[in-house]
């Protein structure tokens, strides 16, 4: 990994200036449980900064999350079927489930929408060399 900017795992480019667990949290779908769980799994010491890790590590540690974890575009396709799912169930208190308000629902889609948004910037930025703001 030495010379390398960015460490891409997951179709990520994780940031290889942080620790292990914090870098692995860039990743939708990996919050810091799981991400300290993966360090252990694959036996990398989590204070450990991602531009210390060798090669075999990174496949490793990509691997790891191939095998045994929902992430990016599977978490976000997930959330976004439950939502239609739930809506054209025409969810009510009537059939014992409490009705999902429309607001909750375009929260949540302004919510994805506005990740996105901050990732494609974000991508912008850095291959135009901007690193802040």
């Amino acid at each position: 990994m030495k010379g390398n900017n960015v460490a891409r795992i997951a179709g990520v480019n994780i940031p290889t200036g942080k620790r292990v667990p914090i870098a692995l949290t860039y990743i939708t779908g990996i919050g810091r449980t799981t991400a300290e769980e993966i360090c252990s799994a694959v036996k990398i010491d989590a204070t450990r900064r991602v531009n210390e890790l060798s090669d075999a590590e990174v496949l490793a540690i990509r691997e790891h999350i191939d095998a045994n974890c929902s992430v990016e575009g599977d978490v976000r396709r997930e959330v976004q079927m439950n939502i239609k799912r739930m809506m054209d169930m025409g969810l009510t208190e009537d059939s014992g489930i409490v009705e999902i308000s429309q607001s909750v629902v375009s929260e949540l889609l302004r919510m994805l929408a506005h990740e996105k948004a901050q990732q494609e910037l974000l991508l912008a930025r850095r291959s135009r060399g901007i690193r802040h703001g």
